[in-house]
Order: structure tokens, then sequence, then C-alpha cells
């Protein structure tokens, strides 16, 4: 038969966000700001519009808005609300682990 011409568009690759924080430390009972402790690198250059955190451990420990949130089960938020992240420090664990990722419009990163 005859030919069919088509056009073949690629896009490149794109990078995922990557999250940068340093521990933390905190008093039991007490809540620190860390949302100015938190980078974010994207290697294309992509806006975050996203993030999620975790905390598999207690539930109470992250706070956006000044709402405690829980976040065993991941929580998430515009990027537009990271200025109010906190977190607080649990009575019953001497050590958390807790996580984030960012989101770039395309994928989320992975978790820090």
């Amino acid at each position: 038969g005859d030919w069919t011409e088509f056009e073949l568009l690629t896009i490149p690759h794109n990078n995922r966000p990557v999250v940068n924080i340093a521990d933390q430390t905190v008093e039991i009972n007490t809540s620190l700001d860390i949302s100015t402790a938190i980078s974010v690198t994207d290697d294309d250059g992509d806006n975050i519009s996203r993030y999620i955190i975790k905390d598999a451990t207690s539930p109470n420990s992250f706070y956006v808005n000044g709402i405690n949130v829980d976040a065993t089960n991941n929580y998430e938020f515009n990027a537009s609300e990271l200025n109010t992240l906190r977190v607080k420090g649990d009575p019953s664990v001497s050590s958390q682990t807790l996580q984030i990722r960012a989101y770039d419009g395309l994928e989320y990163g992975g978790w820090t």
C-alpha cells in the first residue's frame, strides 16, 4: 500500500527533584520550624508544586499551617505551605525518622 507519514516527537528525560535537609534536634513536646532547613534541587529547573511528608512511627509529629497532621500514611500539601511546616518532638521516642519528598509537576522525587 501507500506510505503513511508520521512525526515522532521526543521529550527529554525528567530529572526528579531531590529534597535536602540535615538531621534536626528538637526537645520533647517542642515544635521546630524546619521549613528553612529544607532545600530542593531539580536539574530541569521545574517548579516544585507539592510535597508529601511521612512519619511511620508517630502520627503527631508534623504541623502544616499550625494544624497537627497525621502523616503515618503520607500527607500531601501544596508547596506554598512549606513555610508553615513544623515538627514536634515525640515524648515516646528518643529518635524519629521523618520523611519528605517533592513533586515537580511530573514526578515525585525519592524520600529524604
